[in-house]
């Protein structure tokens, strides 16, 4: 794993600050993602950032950092509503999740990570 041990450190008081409220899903496509940034050392920032997103939006997808907000450009290629989250920002290329609810109750699915379209 990539991350340093600071790094991992504060993403376990992260999670144990922010209890996860939802189950989440993680599409084949984002789970790819996730193992190329553990593989390299060089993303290792990025990798921290996304897994900090997602433990908040576990814990509450309306957190105000996120800045959630409905992304309906995707809506018809996924079949849902789209949501569209902050990994980084006022950043070039800030990176984005994008999520949607369900299908379950209390579940959010994960569907990719990109720099901002």
């Amino acid at each position: 794993m990539s991350l340093s041990i600071e790094d991992r450190s504060k993403l376990a008081a992260l999670k144990k600050d922010l209890p996860q409220k939802y189950k989440l899903q993680i599409t084949s496509e984002l789970k790819e993602l996730l193992k190329l940034l553990s593989q390299n050392p060089a993303k290792a920032g990025l990798e921290y950032q996304l897994k900090a997103a997602i433990t908040k939006i576990a814990h509450d997808p309306r957190y105000k950092g996120l800045n959630s907000h409905k992304y309906e450009s995707l809506n018809e290629r996924y079949g849902q509503e789209i949501w569209e989250s902050y990994v980084q920002n006022n950043t070039p290329g800030a990176w984005r999740l994008f999520w949607f609810y369900g299908p379950e109750k209390d579940e959010i699915t994960l569907v990719l990570a990109t720099p901002h379209p």
